[in-house]
């Protein structure tokens, strides 16, 4: 049985310098920092978000530079998943012991696509489309036979076979 194991993207990086978060009084930083800020109660603040920017920079925390380095090198590696959050239906008894065993889970929803059987599609996949069906947009484009003789059976009726239904219908109704 083959056993996934991450492979430590970060080894090299162990010996690296990694500082700690500075918060002492530096004439020069409190200088600086006075110059800046004309409100009292924000100096603290502001003091400790310098430290831990000078903590969090790649000049200062070599640490950090090298981890970065690493995970930008091996960035290609990385298999991007969905989360996929502990639910409490994935907890169950087994010997004695409540266990979270997913796998078990029968009522877990499925988001995977599926065919049903409908129009142009059974069990076997999809069918073909008959030939009556393909037709073209527009008006323009062949004519079928069949639909051409069909044209030119149907009398055209004249305006006199009209006006002699509407006079038959006018006298009827008198």
């Amino acid at each position: 049985m083959a056993t996934d194991i991450k492979k430590p993207i970060y080894g090299e990086c162990a010996n690296k310098y990694r500082p700690t978060i500075d918060l002492n009084l530096n004439p020069d930083k409190l200088k600086e920092i006075g110059y800046n800020f004309r409100v009292l109660p924000t100096f603290e603040k502001s003091m400790y978000e310098r430290a831990f920017m000078e903590y969090c920079s790649f000049q200062k925390n070599q640490r950090l530079k090298c981890k970065w380095e690493s995970y930008v090198l091996n960035v290609d590696g990385k298999v991007f998943a969905p989360f996929q959050f502990p639910d409490i239906r994935d907890l169950h008894i087994d010997k004695h012991s409540i266990r979270y065993m997913p796998s078990e889970n029968r009522f877990r929803y499925n988001n995977r696509l599926t065919l049903r059987a409908g129009p142009y599609i059974d069990e076997r996949g999809p069918l073909p489309i008959p030939n009556e069906m393909l037709y073209s947009r527009g008006g323009e484009g062949k004519v079928s036979k069949k639909s051409a003789q069909k044209q030119k059976q149907k009398p055209k009726k004249s305006l006199k076979t009209a006006e002699k239904k509407r006079a038959v219908k006018n006298s009827n109704v008198k």
